[in-house]
């Protein structure tokens, strides 16, 4: 043990005669091919030592991951004195160094497709996709960190084989923030089918890659970025110097579509399913650029857990900007406008998570899709309700985004402020207090209803009462188990014969928006016998349904009008 102490005082005593190391990090990627097919990537981190002792974050979960260091293969740590694995992290290097002394550490990610194959749509971006001659990547899930990430310098290379196209935010690292923060929150993409196309707009060079095939034309793809970002940029009077596009295909699954988007620093990153139709990618598209401005230059700061505490601003905001700004660029109809927002609302009056408070949504965001979309649609409902009561003061929901804009980029202590603290400063520095509607449907997760009115222009906001969902009995539970659960003596199910344990062969109709919708339950008695149920899962409360209403038979002119009242 006193060996060991010497050994450590004598690297610490070198460490302070030397000059402070460069503490910049290197990262670099190779894919390695044999026989012209991509077997595995090479992913390499590069940093001086600048303490004896310095801790290495292998990369660990993100977002529905989980365990990303056990995909690691041929793992090497060069330029150590030593090396260990902490028993409660296995996910991290303690590294024993001279100061100084150069760091290398190196692994590779097998290919995980076969030729022909494209991402399954469980990876869902949460799992690098590596095929035979693409791979489809985002940082969180490959690179490694030095101490946590203290937003190091950090540079970035690559070494691609000859014939392939590579795309990443990174190639412009410097115009990003340039740290490691940056590496690890990057999009990389690269192959021998990866296409990428370059537009300029009064702002901004912009880059499309785009790999694989899809129901729509690439070209249309493009044109709806291009108009997007020019919109949006335009609402905003600023933009970024570059900015990365990137789109690929997921498996097609019959019956199913599935898009999925992440905004990334200078960039976003799309996969979604071949047939997915063009509008439902438009709306992604609109949203994750909106992402360039929230949450983080409007202030927000938290990571981790907590980050979902704000969702209802950072996704439902942007979910609110993301219809009217894709409206108003002219990428979607107003019929296609009306529909989105009527999911929307249809999908918040079936949660049944619609009144949970925000720390329960916190606690369960990644449950499942009901748990994961409420916090959005609330958010979004309430920025429409805000509109609306500001309107009637003179104020806009537009005019107080750039107001939180200005206030955050004057004053740095705006940032650590929660998003609750800094909406409601700002609110009420327009004259607007708006402290205790946070309280009512943020934090509490009182039910929002809208004002007729609140869209304003053309478009009605019809209202009707409709009975809660009550089946009397566990739906999941059920679902899972394949007998009938937690069946309430009380409840509708038990009044039309369904007892508890009773065979479940299926289940058709019924709505969790709407208890009068009936439901039609086939069932098999304890004699064998299969028969079919139906009965009318309506409690004795009740919620008020909303959707949007358009004009009858409506011009040309009077849609154009309309598209302007709800956009200006």
């Amino acid at each position: 043990m006193r060996y060991l102490a010497a050994i450590m005082a004598g690297l610490l005593a070198a460490g302070q005669a030397q000059a402070a190391p460069d503490p910049t990090v290197h990262y670099s990627l190779k894919p390695l091919v044999t026989d012209g097919q991509m077997t595995a990537v090479e992913f390499e981190m590069r940093f001086n030592a600048t303490q004896a002792r310095t801790e290495v974050d292998l990369p660990d979960s993100w977002a529905r991951g989980r365990d990303y260091y056990k995909a690691l293969k041929n793992i090497e740590i060069i330029g150590a004195a030593a090396v260990s694995t902490p028993a409660d992290h296995p996910a991290q290097r303690i590294i024993t160094a001279v100061p100084g002394a150069q760091i290398t550490v190196r692994y590779h990610v097998d290919a995980n497709l076969k030729a022909g194959e494209e991402a399954p749509i469980a990876t869902d971006m949460n799992y690098p996709v590596i095929g035979p001659n693409r791979f489809y990547i985002l940082g969180e899930t490959v690179w490694p960190s030095v101490n946590g990430g203290n937003e190091l310098p950090a540079t970035f290379s690559t070494d691609m084989p000859a014939g392939w196209a590579f795309a990443s935010n990174l190639q412009n690292l410097a115009s990003l923030h340039g740290t490691d923060s940056d590496v690890i929150e990057s999009i990389l993409v690269g192959g021998t089918d990866v296409r990428i196309d370059t537009a300029e707009t009064p702002h901004t060079r912009l880059r499309i890659a785009s790999a694989g095939r899809f129901d729509f034309t690439l070209a249309d793809f493009s044109d709806r970025v291009q108009r997007i970002i020019a919109t949006e940029q335009a609402f905003w009077g600023d933009g970024q110097p570059n900015f990365l596009v990137t789109l690929a295909p997921m498996t097609s699954a019959p019956g199913h579509m599935s898009n999925h988007g992440e905004g990334r620093a200078g960039a976003f990153a799309m996969m979604t399913v071949p047939d997915t139709p063009l509008q439902i990618v438009t709306f992604s598209l609109s949203h994750e650029y909106f992402h360039s401005w929230n949450p983080g230059k409007l202030g927000q700061t938290e990571s981790g857990p907590d980050e979902a505490l704000n969702y209802w601003f950072s996704e439902g905001f942007t979910d609110y900007y993301g219809r009217k700004l894709a409206l108003k660029a002219g990428v979607v109809s107003l019929e296609q406008f009306i529909t989105e927002w009527n999911d929307a609302l249809e999908r918040y009056a079936r949660s049944p998570h619609r009144t949970a408070p925000n720390t329960e949504l916190r606690d369960h965001q990644w449950d499942d899709e009901a748990w994961h979309k409420t916090a959005y649609d609330r958010g979004a409902i309430l920025a429409v309700y805000l509109n609306a009561e500001w309107r009637s003061k003179g104020l806009t929901l537009d005019r107080f985004m750039h107001a939180l804009r200005d206030k955050v980029a004057a004053d740095p202590d705006m940032r650590a402020l929660s998003t609750e603290q800094r909406v409601a400063t700002v609110a009420a520095g327009l004259g607007v207090p708006v402290t205790s509607e946070l309280t009512r449907f943020v934090d509490n997760g009182e039910a929002l209803n809208l004002p007729e009115d609140a869209f304003g222009g053309c478009v009605r906001v019809a209202s009707d009462q409709v009975p809660d969902f009550a089946p009397g009995y566990d739906i999941e539970k059920t679902r899972a188990a394949g007998v009938y659960v937690g069946v309430d003596p009380d409840g509708a199910a038990y009044r039309a014969g369904i007892r508890e344990g009773m065979t479940r062969v299926d289940s058709q109709g019924g709505d969790r928006g709407d208890g009068s919708v009936p439901i039609h339950a086939t069932v098999r008695d304890s004699d064998g016998r299969v028969r079919t149920v139906t009965f009318v899962p309506a409690a004795k409360t009740s919620h008020l349904r909303q959707r949007l209403v358009l004009p009858d038979q409506m011009t040309a002119d009077q849609v154009k009008a309309c598209t302007a009242a709800l956009t200006g």
